[in-house]
């Protein structure tokens, strides 16, 4: 059951990710799947891996540090989960993915982060959409 699943996960471009990191991110998606305890989350989440654009911003959306790559763990109406390589510094993140054929750019605050064993991971809640990513690439 396990292997279709995995087997049936839809996951985006991940070219810019190391391959250790996607595998991580869809064993976590399948086994969040899998679980079949109390859920405390107050609203539903999607599994979704995809590939996700962020940069750390200050309160005026003004970019902190240069921009990085990193995949989705799931994603609601008003938040979405991420894995990544490195710890965060950051309260606030731009992100910039694609969904649906369409290009999203949101202003996130983080509201849960730290270690997932070799990876790190956050929760981020939604607080704006932006028109363009705030740096040029």
């Amino acid at each position: 059951m396990c292997t279709l699943i995995q087997d049936s996960l839809q996951i985006g471009n991940t070219n810019n990710l190391p391959q250790e990191l996607v595998d991580f991110a869809r064993r976590q998606v399948v086994n969040a799947i899998m679980y079949k305890g109390d859920q405390r989350r107050r609203e539903e989440r999607q599994p979704m891996l995809m590939q996700v654009l962020a940069v750390a911003v200050d309160e005026e959306n003004q970019p902190l540090a240069e921009p990085f790559n990193l995949i989705s763990r799931d994603i609601s109406p008003n938040t979405i989960g991420l894995i990544y390589t490195e710890p965060l510094e950051a309260e606030r993140l731009v992100v910039q993915f694609s969904i649906a054929g369409t290009d999203v750019t949101l202003v996130t605050e983080l509201e849960w982060s730290g270690s997932m064993g070799p990876f790190y991971g956050c929760a981020c809640r939604y607080i704006d959409r932006l028109d363009q990513f705030p740096v040029l690439l």
